[in-house]
């Protein structure tokens, strides 16, 4: 009975392993967590628990775009009771607040790879990850590397309903994480890719993914979904002022 129940695990673990999310190019957005401007760039599906896919408590989702120069994010949480603090960059930020992460390993090899987490008050952490156990059953972090050049948002849009932020990553900064592979994408590339969520409340902490990991936490980069680098026609900016956009917690998607 217990070797019926450890497959059953391990077969509902991997039927979750094929997330896929296809990046369109566009055109530069500007990083103040208004994001009407991303138009018709889709999201990701709905985030879940991590270690069972099953469905979350409150919703989260993601949209990335790309153009020559950087990787874009955006990231929508509701959330009724968001916990941030004023902590320091590169402080461990997921032992005390809400937090986006998201985890990327273009060569997916699974060996080194980025994980950048951003708080609800766009405060961050820039680590690169050694896998040094079997599956990343163990890891080193390496909390000395800054990712030159990345950008938040964040603070100015909490409401009772959750929080926005955007992320602007220039691909030059990670041209330079040595043993990486971080090459500039071209159409086509496939990058392994995972989006996470820390969510916190007085009642505990909800670990939640896009794709499902299983065991090891989040760090199980065999279970990081892909996301494919897409040419598209540029996407129109809106063209208002920042003060005339919509808060996408206000309205549906």
């Amino acid at each position: 009975m217990m070797k019926l129940l450890l497959a059953i695990q391990v077969m509902t673990i991997l039927s979750y392993s094929q997330n896929n999310y296809e990046v369109q190019r566009a055109h530069h957005f500007v990083i103040d967590g208004l994001i009407d401007e991303w138009g018709a760039i889709p999201y990701t599906d709905e985030f879940v628990f991590h270690d069972t896919g099953r469905p979350a408590n409150q919703s989260t989702r993601v949209k990335v775009a790309w153009d020559d120069l950087h990787l874009y994010l955006a990231y929508v949480a509701d959330d009724s009771e968001v916990i941030a603090t004023e902590g320091g960059q590169d402080s461990p930020l997921y032992n005390t607040d809400d937090i986006f992460e998201f985890f990327i390993d273009p060569d997916g090899d699974g060996l080194n790879y980025l994980e950048v987490g951003v708080n609800s008050m766009g405060i961050y952490y820039d680590y690169i990850i050694k896998c040094n156990g079997e599956g990343c059953g163990g890891w080193e972090d390496d909390k000395d590397f800054d990712l030159g050049g990345l950008q938040t948002s964040g603070g100015s849009l909490h409401t009772r309903q959750g929080y926005v932020i955007e992320v602007k990553i220039p691909f030059s900064a990670m041209n330079l994480i040595r043993d990486g592979s971080f090459d500039t994408p071209v159409p086509g590339d496939t990058w392994r890719i995972n989006f996470f969520r820390v969510d916190k409340s007085l009642s505990g902490t909800d670990f939640l993914s896009w794709n499902p990991h299983g065991s090891f936490g989040f760090h199980q980069p065999s279970q990081f979904g892909s996301m494919v680098f897409r040419e598209s026609d540029p996407l129109s900016l809106d063209s208002s002022s920042s003060s005339d956009r919509t808060n996408p917690l206000l309205v549906s998607p």
